[in-house]
């Protein structure tokens, strides 16, 4: 059976609270409020090879434009490189452009 989040898209290694958890924190990102990657580190903590949670976290980090953030976004773009064999064909496109960004392209 494939886990699905609420857009219906395909999700890999996912628990029913670590899911939750990214719906809450898609939703703080998309809203501007709370802490979107503390909600999600929240789901990592519980789930640790939940691919979407990982490109969640690099993915808001990345739309911060810091430099402060640097070093988060390669650690986590190192563990999505580990996790790439389970990933799906739309997580592995979301982890080739946080491996661009992460080397500033």
């Amino acid at each position: 059976m494939t886990t699905r989040d609420a857009r219906c898209e395909p999700v890999s290694a996912a628990t029913s609270s670590s899911l939750a958890a990214y719906e809450a924190a898609l939703l703080q990102f998309n809203s501007y409020m709370n802490d979107p990657v503390a909600t999600i580190d929240a789901a990592l903590a519980e789930q640790p090879d939940f691919v979407m949670g990982h490109v969640l976290k690099a993915e808001t980090m990345i739309s911060v434009w810091e430099r402060s953030v640097t070093g988060a976004v390669s650690e986590t773009r190192d563990r999505l490189t580990a996790l790439r064999g389970m990933a799906n064909a739309r997580e592995r496109g979301h982890i080739a452009a946080i491996g661009a960004a992460a080397k500033g392209r």
